[in-house]
This record gives structure tokens, C-alpha cells and sequence, in this order.
């Protein structure tokens, strides 16, 4: 049975939170963090292993063969390994990368963090990046945690997400806008 993408998101927020609750409780946020941040990398980085993680004919028993088996391989704490084993047994592991990012972002905002992602035609340097992240950080009074990412079609200029909000300086973005606004009075 597949579940609808606004269920997924419900869940991995409940399972993120149980983790993130039990891992403040142990004071082992750091070292939870990393357990799953790792296993969510190995998850993603193997097709194989993501095929065996998302597939729904994959015996359960084999499911914790494997999953353990990474478990012991990064050396993760316990609390990471018992998690699994509740997502498995739960039949919830196939959400497990979607918990791990949830798990990110709960402890990024716990930290006075916000993820910000910048858009750019070239890539930008260090110090321009240290400028962005100082406007940013006097504008929302959160420290930013900046990806970058190189996309030429943008032309020049940047695109910025912040959380849910996105701000499009490209010189495509204002293309696309001057082009709209033309037809809009075209006869």
C-alpha cells in the first residue's frame, strides 16, 4: 500500500521528533545525529541498497540483517540501531532518509539554524559567501547554513531559499518575468 506524500511528511515529522526527544533525553544529540546522517548517506549513495531499504518484498528479518549489519559498520550508538529496528518492525524504513533530513532540520532549529540554499550561474566564493550569510543572518536573526549549488541556465545572479521562501535575483527569473508582463499586454 503506498501512502500519500502529506502522510509521509506527518510521519518522518512524529518519528524525528521521538528521536530527537529520546537523544536530548540521553544527551546524545550529536553522536544520534551522526548515526543517522551516515546511514541515510549510505542509503543514498547505493541504488542496491536503497532498492532493498524502499522495497516492500523484502522480508522483514532480512531488512534487520542488513540494516544492522550497517549499523555495526559505522559503529552507530545504540539508540540509532534501536530506532531502526522500531522503523523496521513498524514497516516505516523505506521513510527513513525523509526522517533523517526532518531530524536535521529539528535540530538545526534548536540550534537558532536555518538552512539556506543559493542558486548561482558560476560558482560563488568564500567571501561571498560570508557576505550572504552576514545579510542574511542580520535579516532573520538565525545563523544560516548555506548549500550552494551552480546552474548556468539561471544566466547570472542568484536564487536564494530560505526555509520556504525563495528570493530570485537571476537574470532568467527576471526574463521570465519581463516575458510574462509582454504577453500580457500583446495583442
Amino acid at each position: 500500500m503506498s501512502i500519500s506524500r502529506t502522510e509521509i511528511v506527518r510521519l518522518s515529522k512524529k518519528y524525528a521528533y521521538a528521536l530527537y526527544d529520546l537523544a536530548n533525553e540521553e544527551k546524545k544529540i550529536k553522536k544520534v545525529s551522526e548515526g543517522i546522517k551516515a546511514i541515510s548517506e549510505a542509503i543514498n549513495g547505493s541504488d542496491e541498497l536503497k532498492t532493498v531499504i524502499i522495497s516492500p518484498v523484502v522480508l522483514k528479518d532480512d531488512l534487520y540483517s542488513v540494516v544492522n549489519e550497517i549499523c555495526k559498520k559505522i559503529k552507530a550508538d545504540k539508540l540509532v540501531t534501536g530506532f531502526c529496528n522500531t522503523l523496521i518492525e513498524n514497516n516505516r524504513m523505506n521513510i527513513f532518509c525523509q526522517i533523517a533530513n526532518e531530524l536535521e532540520d529539528i535540530i538545526s532549529a534548536e540550534n537558532g539554524e536555518v538552512k539556506v540554499s543559493l542558486v548561482s550561474a558560476k560558482k560563488v566564493s568564500k567571501a561571498e559567501i560570508d557576505k550572504i550569510s552576514k545579510s542574511i543572518k542580520g535579516a532573520i536573526n538565525k545563523k544560516p547554513v548555506i548549500t550552494t549549488t551552480v546552474d548556468d541556465e539561471i544566466i547570472g545572479g542568484l536564487i536564494i531559499n530560505i526555509g520556504s521562501k525563495m528570493l530570485d535575483a537571476s537574470v532568467k527569473g527576471r526574463l521570465d518575468k519581463m516575458h510574462a508582463s509582454l504577453k500580457k499586454y500583446s495583442l
